[in-house]
């Protein structure tokens, strides 16, 4: 019931927000301002909840390592960005410094391009309950190697 009254007074400012805005000429303008304010309300409110990026599975590189499975797509498209000078790892890093990332985005971007397991734990935006699922996967995964 809270959620419902909660969308019911959303919707309630978001006439009234029109309604003080009409005179404004810009429609255009009005109708983006009021959908930002509704989606960042909603958003507060727990109406809308972004979705959880997804923890890529671990896997053993060539020299035993665990790893998280690297996305050959992420790597290649950091490859051509460093070839070309346009970005590279340091650069995402600089943006994420100045917010243009979210800690999240930072997160499922280490795992995509095949962080270790072992160094994951070590980055600064590193999710505490991520690292502590990986390091409980990462002990099964040695666990399950020596009994073969």
């Amino acid at each position: 019931m809270m959620k419902l009254d909660g969308a019911v007074a959303l919707l309630a400012a978001s006439r009234t927000a029109m309604k003080k805005l009409k005179g404004e000429r810009d429609t255009e303008f009005v109708k983006r301002i009021v959908s930002e304010y509704m989606v960042a309300a909603a958003d507060m409110s727990g109406l809308v909840r972004s979705p959880k990026h997804p923890n890529q599975p671990l896997v053993f590189d060539d020299h035993g390592v665990i790893r998280f499975k690297e996305n050959r797509i992420i790597d290649w498209m950091l490859e051509q960005g460093r070839e070309h000078g346009v970005f590279d790892m340091n650069k995402i890093a600089m943006h994420y410094a100045s917010n243009a990332f979210t800690r999240e985005d930072m997160n499922q971007l280490a795992q995509l391009i095949g962080y270790s397991v072992s160094g994951y734990g070590d980055l600064s935006y590193a999710n505490v309950k991520t690292v502590h699922e990986a390091d409980l996967e990462a002990e099964r995964m040695l666990a399950r190697k020596k009994r073969k």
